[in-house]
Protein backbone atom coordinates (compact mmCIF):
# COMPACT_ATOMS: atom_id res chain seq x y z
CA UNK A 1 0.00 0.00 0.00
CA UNK A 2 1.19 2.94 -0.83
CA UNK A 3 1.87 5.66 1.97
CA UNK A 4 -0.31 8.73 0.90
CA UNK A 5 -3.15 5.57 0.77
CA UNK A 6 -2.43 4.35 3.84
CA UNK A 7 -2.22 8.05 5.80
CA UNK A 8 -5.51 8.89 4.06
CA UNK A 9 -7.24 5.73 5.65
CA UNK A 10 -5.62 6.20 8.82
CA UNK A 11 -6.55 9.80 8.98
CA UNK A 12 -10.26 8.98 7.95
CA UNK A 13 -10.64 6.35 10.79
CA UNK A 14 -9.37 8.55 13.00
CA UNK A 15 -11.65 11.39 12.35
CA UNK A 16 -14.59 8.91 12.60
CA UNK A 17 -13.25 7.71 15.75
CA UNK A 18 -13.13 11.14 17.26
CA UNK A 19 -16.11 12.18 15.89
CA UNK A 20 -18.10 9.05 17.60
CA UNK A 21 -16.49 9.47 20.72
CA UNK A 22 -17.14 13.14 20.78
CA UNK A 23 -21.08 12.04 20.06
CA UNK A 24 -21.04 9.57 22.68
CA UNK A 25 -19.63 11.94 25.30
CA UNK A 26 -21.83 15.07 25.28
CA UNK A 27 -24.61 12.72 27.11
CA UNK A 28 -22.14 11.13 29.97
CA UNK A 29 -22.49 12.20 33.07
CA UNK A 30 -19.46 11.00 35.82
CA UNK A 31 -19.95 8.56 38.49
CA UNK A 32 -18.93 8.54 41.91
CA UNK A 33 -15.72 7.34 42.32
CA UNK A 34 -13.84 6.50 45.88
CA UNK A 35 -10.10 5.98 46.30
CA UNK A 36 -9.70 5.75 42.72
CA UNK A 37 -5.83 5.51 42.30
CA UNK A 38 -3.95 8.21 40.91
CA UNK A 39 0.11 8.70 40.64
CA UNK A 40 1.18 12.38 40.49
CA UNK A 41 4.70 13.50 39.58
CA UNK A 42 6.41 15.93 41.21
CA UNK A 43 7.98 18.58 39.61
CA UNK A 44 11.42 17.13 40.65
CA UNK A 45 10.61 13.70 39.62
CA UNK A 46 9.47 12.36 42.18
CA UNK A 47 6.35 10.37 42.07
CA UNK A 48 3.40 10.12 44.78
CA UNK A 49 0.87 7.43 44.75
CA UNK A 50 -2.71 9.45 45.20
CA UNK A 51 -5.84 8.83 45.30
CA UNK A 52 -9.39 10.44 43.84
CA UNK A 53 -12.83 10.88 45.17
CA UNK A 54 -15.76 12.54 44.28
CA UNK A 55 -17.76 13.44 40.73
CA UNK A 56 -17.46 15.76 38.10
CA UNK A 57 -19.12 18.63 40.84
CA UNK A 58 -17.00 17.54 43.64
CA UNK A 59 -13.78 15.72 44.06
CA UNK A 60 -10.49 15.92 45.75
CA UNK A 61 -7.21 14.11 45.89
CA UNK A 62 -5.87 12.37 49.05
CA UNK A 63 -3.11 10.75 50.66
CA UNK A 64 -4.28 7.28 51.96
CA UNK A 65 -5.13 8.78 55.79
CA UNK A 66 -7.81 10.90 53.74
CA UNK A 67 -5.43 14.37 53.52
CA UNK A 68 -6.75 16.51 51.11
CA UNK A 69 -3.48 17.34 49.02
CA UNK A 70 -3.65 20.53 46.24
CA UNK A 71 -0.91 21.64 43.87
CA UNK A 72 0.67 24.84 44.82
CA UNK A 73 0.12 27.57 42.40
CA UNK A 74 3.90 29.12 42.35
CA UNK A 75 6.39 25.81 42.95
CA UNK A 76 3.67 23.34 41.46
CA UNK A 77 4.55 20.49 43.96
CA UNK A 78 1.40 18.59 45.95
CA UNK A 79 1.01 20.01 49.38
CA UNK A 80 -1.34 19.35 52.00
CA UNK A 81 -4.71 21.35 51.84
CA UNK A 82 -5.11 23.41 54.78
CA UNK A 83 -9.07 25.18 56.20
CA UNK A 84 -9.42 28.83 54.60
CA UNK A 85 -13.16 30.27 55.42
CA UNK A 86 -15.26 27.77 54.09
CA UNK A 87 -13.15 25.87 52.44
CA UNK A 88 -9.41 25.29 51.62
CA UNK A 89 -6.31 26.72 50.15
CA UNK A 90 -3.03 25.26 49.36
CA UNK A 91 -0.42 24.84 52.14
CA UNK A 92 3.72 25.02 51.73
CA UNK A 93 3.70 21.46 53.37
CA UNK A 94 5.30 19.00 50.52
CA UNK A 95 3.21 16.20 50.50
CA UNK A 96 5.71 13.04 51.59
CA UNK A 97 8.08 15.75 53.84
CA UNK A 98 6.11 16.28 57.09
CA UNK A 99 3.65 14.52 58.87
CA UNK A 100 -0.05 16.24 58.62
CA UNK A 101 -1.08 14.54 61.57
CA UNK A 102 1.67 16.74 63.94
CA UNK A 103 0.75 19.88 62.20
CA UNK A 104 -2.93 19.50 63.78
CA UNK A 105 -4.53 19.68 59.40
CA UNK A 106 -7.82 18.16 59.29
CA UNK A 107 -8.44 15.04 57.15
CA UNK A 108 -11.05 15.19 54.80
CA UNK A 109 -10.91 18.77 53.50
CA UNK A 110 -13.81 19.82 50.92
CA UNK A 111 -14.66 22.66 48.71
CA UNK A 112 -17.54 25.07 50.00
CA UNK A 113 -20.87 23.40 49.45
CA UNK A 114 -22.23 26.44 48.38
CA UNK A 115 -19.84 26.42 45.30
CA UNK A 116 -20.79 22.20 44.55
CA UNK A 117 -24.42 23.46 44.69
CA UNK A 118 -23.56 26.18 42.04
CA UNK A 119 -22.01 24.13 39.54
CA UNK A 120 -25.20 21.39 40.26
CA UNK A 121 -27.63 24.70 39.46
CA UNK A 122 -25.55 25.49 36.19
CA UNK A 123 -25.14 22.01 34.71
CA UNK A 124 -29.01 21.55 35.09
CA UNK A 125 -29.65 25.12 33.66
CA UNK A 126 -27.73 24.14 30.82
CA UNK A 127 -29.27 20.84 29.67
CA UNK A 128 -32.68 22.27 30.38
CA UNK A 129 -36.01 20.71 31.41
CA UNK A 130 -38.19 18.10 29.82
CA UNK A 131 -40.37 21.23 28.32
CA UNK A 132 -36.81 22.31 26.73
CA UNK A 133 -36.30 19.14 24.67
CA UNK A 134 -37.87 17.91 21.56
CA UNK A 135 -41.41 17.15 21.27
CA UNK A 136 -41.76 12.81 22.05
CA UNK A 137 -45.14 13.30 19.88
CA UNK A 138 -45.20 13.31 16.08
CA UNK A 139 -43.57 11.98 12.85
CA UNK A 140 -40.14 11.08 13.54
CA UNK A 141 -37.89 10.49 10.16
CA UNK A 142 -34.75 8.52 10.63
CA UNK A 143 -31.65 9.09 8.87
CA UNK A 144 -29.12 6.96 8.10
CA UNK A 145 -25.27 7.57 6.96
CA UNK A 146 -23.08 4.57 5.40
CA UNK A 147 -19.72 5.24 5.74
CA UNK A 148 -17.45 3.03 3.81
CA UNK A 149 -13.23 2.56 4.17
CA UNK A 150 -11.40 1.73 1.08
CA UNK A 151 -10.14 -1.49 2.58
CA UNK A 152 -14.25 -2.41 3.45
CA UNK A 153 -16.55 -4.28 1.40
CA UNK A 154 -19.69 -3.07 0.13
CA UNK A 155 -22.85 -2.79 2.41
CA UNK A 156 -24.77 -6.56 2.03
CA UNK A 157 -27.36 -6.06 5.07
CA UNK A 158 -30.73 -4.82 4.08
CA UNK A 159 -32.08 -1.46 4.58
CA UNK A 160 -35.19 -3.55 6.60
CA UNK A 161 -32.29 -4.29 9.22
CA UNK A 162 -31.71 -0.49 10.20
CA UNK A 163 -35.44 0.37 9.87
CA UNK A 164 -36.07 -2.84 12.19
CA UNK A 165 -33.20 -1.40 14.58
CA UNK A 166 -34.87 1.79 15.13
CA UNK A 167 -38.67 1.35 14.18
CA UNK A 168 -39.41 -2.00 15.14
CA UNK A 169 -42.75 -2.87 17.30
CA UNK A 170 -42.02 -6.44 18.12
CA UNK A 171 -38.51 -6.53 19.26
CA UNK A 172 -36.69 -3.92 20.90
CA UNK A 173 -35.92 -0.81 18.75
CA UNK A 174 -35.02 3.09 19.19
CA UNK A 175 -38.72 3.30 18.62
CA UNK A 176 -39.74 1.15 21.99
CA UNK A 177 -37.38 2.79 23.77
CA UNK A 178 -38.40 6.48 23.77
CA UNK A 179 -42.14 5.18 23.76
Amino acid sequence: MQDGVWLKEFSMKTVALICLALACSLSLMANYVVKQPYEHIQPDGSKLSLFITGDEFSRRVHDEQGYTIVQHPETGYAVYAVPEGNGFKASSYVVGSIDPAALNIPVELTQDPALTMALVARHRDAIGTANDRAPSTGTINNIFIFCRFADQSEFTQAISTYDNMCNSTTSASMRGYFQ
